[in-house]
């Protein structure tokens, strides 16, 4: 890898940085939005709760990845093997979260409309946030596949 290529990764890890901050607040406001509507007393006002916690977790997860993606940069053929396991646990843990975070919105999100308790706008405007969120993470799986 030349200089060049080692600070076009910089640079993608730090807008990452800001990107897994903004996915975070998403899915810990969307997650909070959906459970609040629901009984005090519902099991699903109690799992969205615990879903706003994930959605920061996996934001942060994120982050701490990108860090050690950093750390990686300074020595790419010298750093540690922790470092990479470590970096790929916390990929793993970010991607698992996201896609429990993700049913788990859709699910309440139809089941909250089912029920009359959620106007169509509302709804579609939840479902349309995680839709685009998707479609972003595809095409940057599709058209960056260097990273």
């Amino acid at each position: 890898m030349s200089a060049e290529e080692i600070n076009y990764y910089r640079i993608v890890a730090l807008i990452d940085d800001v990107y897994a901050f903004f996915y975070g607040t998403l899915f810990f406001s969307l997650s909070l939005y959906l459970a609040r509507k629901f009984d005090e007393i519902s099991s699903w006002r109690k799992s969205g709760y615990l879903m706003s916690i994930f959605g920061i977790i996996m934001g942060c997860c994120d982050i701490i990845e990108n860090s050690f993606m950093l750390m990686i940069l300074t020595d790419p053929q010298g750093f540690p093997d922790g470092w990479a396991i470590t970096l790929s646990c916390l990929a793993l843990i970010k991607f698992i979260l996201m896609g429990i975070i993700y049913v788990w919105i859709i699910v309440a999100d139809i089941n909250l409309f089912r029920k009359k308790i959620h106007a169509f706008g509302p709804f579609l405007g939840v479902l349309a946030s995680i839709h685009l969120h998707m479609w972003f993470i595809l095409y940057t799986l599709i058209f960056w596949p260097s990273y």
